[in-house]
């Protein structure tokens, strides 16, 4: 259990942070379960049950800590990075003044030596410098297991801009949008140079990201807007395989870019009809704009690795669910239903031995399909009341309280987190409810103050907010 929290400033508020690049030293204190015996890790909880840090308990949740953010900043689009030696999972949010901020906790062990310290660091990334009038449109990182062994941190990003009435050429298309592909690389505190510290307006001590464009293009269409990338790898692939990168266009089109993680610096991006180059989705083609897509790759009975694969087209959303065999290359179509409504996140996951598929629409309840490979009419099961509170902007699925049973973490614009507890037996329950100040952007569960502990990430647009369950 944590045995105290220790604080070397007193005019923090209530565990709530400074501006991004303040310098205030704020720590926590997390018991070190590195030096603790197997016996102690198996008798004791999975994390936390208390942080001093904040008076505010909201629905079973503590309130951590806060990275508060500069008035009309908030993030437009975010991604997590792995943790690494001194930190937790890392957050890299694309900001609506044309920044990009980096946020995490560094961990490091008391005097001592049997409590970690969780110091709280917030930079502006001055590597990476938007031009005036471009817009971030998505961000996505490639995922751990499509990468090429040690390769660093590969992220993706589009930019837009809209051109003035008067400046638009004729023939030409008000908008513009260019893909870039840039390498991040987040040194900590033990990888610094010599430990050294500067502090500027941009530029704070060695442990600041660095973000540096590898390569880049002019996109030939303008993206689907409430889509997010799609990275993906042909299944059964070798490791060092090209990975794609799939773009929904709002010309119905769907459209691939090979990247090169071994030479992505001298890499040129070209952009292909994605049903065409990738044999996969051949079976899939839409016959409007892409809403959403998603897969998920998985082994079948006999031990062949299978894909299957998600994707939600039309204003009425059509969800179409297919599975692909490695070894045959045989396509199956499992099932099909139609939405109320347009789809704007799909999630596929695990739940035990079987696949789920989490839907998310526009205008209606959040709904879960339950085991949808080996069921011909998969079970749709609604969360309650997941629609009274504006539109949904964000989700994710986590072993939120650690009894072995999955939870749906739903982000709100109606400035609300709901996280629902699913069971094998019976309609899911609405477990927790978590009131914010402002519009959510984005909801993760993920260890960020160590591996031993994970906690609820909610970011909205002042802030990047930390919380723990009790």
């Amino acid at each position: 259990m944590p045995v105290g929290v220790r604080r070397t400033i007193s005019e923090v508020d209530e565990g709530v942070g400074g501006d991004v690049n303040d310098e205030r030293d704020v720590h926590f204190f997390l018991p070190n379960s590195r030096r603790q015996s197997e016996e102690e890790s198996a008798a004791s909880p999975h994390r936390p049950r208390a942080f001093a840090m904040s008076q505010e308990n909201l629905a079973g949740f503590i309130l951590i800590h806060t990275f508060q953010l500069p008035s009309q900043t908030g993030p437009s689009q975010v991604i997590l990075l792995p943790a690494t030696k001194t930190t937790g999972v890392r957050i890299l949010a694309a900001c609506r003044d044309d920044s990009f901020r980096y946020f995490y906790f560094h961990l490091g062990e008391s005097d001592s030596g049997d409590e970690i310290c969780v110091t709280p660091k917030a930079r502006m990334i001055s590597s990476l410098l938007i031009e005036k009038d471009w817009k971030v449109g998505a961000l996505s990182l490639v995922p751990r297991q499509l990468e090429v062994p040690n390769a660093p941190d590969v992220v993706a990003y589009i930019l837009y801009r809209t051109i003035p009435k008067e400046h638009v050429v004729e023939n030409e298309s008000s908008q513009t949008s260019w893909l870039s592909v840039a390498v991040f690389n987040g040194l900590d505190d033990s990888e610094s140079d010599g430990g050294r510290s500067e502090s500027t307006e941009n530029s704070a001590d060695g442990d600041a990201g660095h973000l540096a464009t590898a390569c880049g293009g002019k996109m030939p269409f303008l993206p689907h807007g409430c889509n997010q990338l799609i990275w993906w790898k042909p299944l059964g692939a070798k490791p060092d395989a090209n990975v794609s990168v799939l773009i929904p266009g709002q010309d119905e089109g769907l459209y691939s870019v090979a990247i090169s993680l071994e030479q992505i610096a001298s890499h040129t991006l070209t952009f292909a009809d994605a049903f065409t180059v990738i044999p996969e989705l051949k079976n899939l083609s839409a016959s409007t704009c892409i809403n959403a897509l998603d897969y998920l790759d998985i082994l079948s009975a006999d031990g062949s690795p299978q894909r299957i694969v998600v994707l939600s087209h039309k204003a009425r959303s059509e969800i179409v669910v297919g599975q692909l065999n490695c070894i045959t290359q045989a396509w199956t179509l499992l099932w099909t239903c139609q939405h109320d409504s347009m789809t704007s996140r799909m999630r596929l996951f695990r739940s035990g031995d079987v696949v789920d598929l989490l839907v998310v629409g526009l205008c209606e309840p959040v709904v879960v399909f339950r085991n949808i490979v080996t069921s011909k009419r998969p079970k749709a099961t609604v969360l309650p009341d997941s629609n009274r509170f504006d539109m949904v902007t964000c989700c994710d699925v986590a072993d939120v309280d650690g009894d072995g049973q999955l939870e749906v973490i739903l982000g709100t614009y109606g400035r609300t987190v709901l996280v629902y507890k699913l069971y094998d037996d019976k309609d899911p329950t609405l477990l927790h409810r978590v009131e914010t100040a402002f519009p959510v952007h984005f909801v993760a569960f993920a260890p960020l103050t160590g591996a031993d502990t994970s906690e609820l990430l909610v970011i909205t647009q002042k802030g990047v907010h930390v919380y723990s369950l009790l």
